[in-house]
């Protein structure tokens, strides 16, 4: 729900994704999606049982990343 809801109000949002189809949300440009790179994502499954899980696949810094790009983006549109 926080996800459309910031979308909704024209935030910059980062959101990963595992289980859910990240093509099935529209961004309006302002979503930045990580997805784990793993063949048997979009499987909308209670559990996942596969080894490795897709949230051992996010690293904190690849999020860490997003954050200072996504912040870099901002700053260059205020300007």
């Amino acid at each position: 729900m926080a996800l459309h809801a910031a979308t909704a109000l024209k935030k910059k949002v980062i959101c990963l994704f595992g289980p859910t189809s990240s093509t099935e949300i529209e961004d309006y440009n302002r979503i930045k999606n990580i997805i784990p790179d793993m063949s048997c994502l979009v499987y909308y499954k209670q559990d996942c049982d596969f080894v490795p899980n897709f949230k051992d696949l996010f690293s904190s810094d690849m999020i860490y990343r997003m954050v200072l790009e996504t912040i870099e983006e901002v700053t260059k549109e205020r300007k």
